[in-house]
């Protein structure tokens, strides 16, 4: 198994291994994650390696994803578990996290929004591509978020959802509030280290090059939907939902 790493200022990420199940058996059975997630029914040691056997663990292996534990560096301290998740009902890998109570509010989930302050000035690049993509989580042309949220609030209203609708339109203009936060952060704001160079990964070429297809996927999709919408429609056709 690789020894995968991930590391911001203050933490780093790793895979759990079966020496982790203390931490995943704190994380399960936390009254907040069994209230807002759920009761995984694991109260003892072996039972949360059991399973990690059954769903970390054979992630990694079958997937090459799964949770990873969140790790300070100050001090090595394990504070929770943050990754990516297969749900039977769902497509695409889910994102889940659980932040031991000790942990919460202290801006690790984040890390903090005031991370991404003077990006602009750091990693142009980088910046431009989250400015599009917050765009276009809050369905603003010409994105492919706009277009999704066009066509999905056209069926709702074709198939009589006229009240929902509305109200899909006004939270969509909430969301602008928050979007924009983080764009206010890294056009308006200084970082709080003049020289502060960008986070390892988006040294990366590779990183550069899938930030710079998605953003391309999102315009041409938000521009020019027409093969996409017409790929979904026979697909839909050829499953017999139409």
């Amino acid at each position: 198994m690789p020894d995968w790493q991930l590391a911001t200022d203050r933490l780093f990420l790793r895979r759990v291994t079966l020496d982790d199940a203390d931490l995943l058996l704190a994380v399960w059975t936390d009254p907040a994650f069994i209230k807002n997630v759920g009761d995984r029914g694991v109260r003892t040691i072996e039972e949360a390696k059991e399973a990690m056997k059954a769903g970390a663990l054979k992630l990694y292996a079958d997937y090459g994803y799964g949770p990873y534990a969140m790790v300070r560096k100050d001090d090595g301290a394990r504070m929770g578990i943050c990754g990516l998740f297969k749900r039977d009902n769902l497509d695409f890998p889910d994102i889940g996290f659980g932040v031991l109570p000790e942990f919460c509010g202290k801006g690790y989930a984040g890390e903090v929004i005031g991370d991404y302050a003077g990006l602009s000035r750091r990693h142009p690049a980088a910046a431009l591509g989250m400015l599009i993509f917050m765009l276009a989580l809050a369905g603003i042309p010409p994105t492919a978020g706009f277009m999704g949220k066009l066509y999905l609030f056209a069926a709702a209203v074709q198939g009589g959802y006229v009240i929902l609708t509305l109200i899909a339109v006004v939270m969509s203009a909430v969301s602008l509030f928050y979007y924009f936060r983080i764009v206010v952060q890294m056009y308006l704001r200084d970082g709080e280290e003049e020289d502060a160079a960008p986070a390892e990964l988006l040294r990366d070429r590779w990183t550069e090059v899938a930030i710079a297809v998605c953003v391309a996927v999102t315009l041409i999709v938000g521009i020019y939907p027409a093969p996409l919408v017409g790929w979904a429609k026979s697909a839909v056709s050829a499953l017999g939902l139409m």
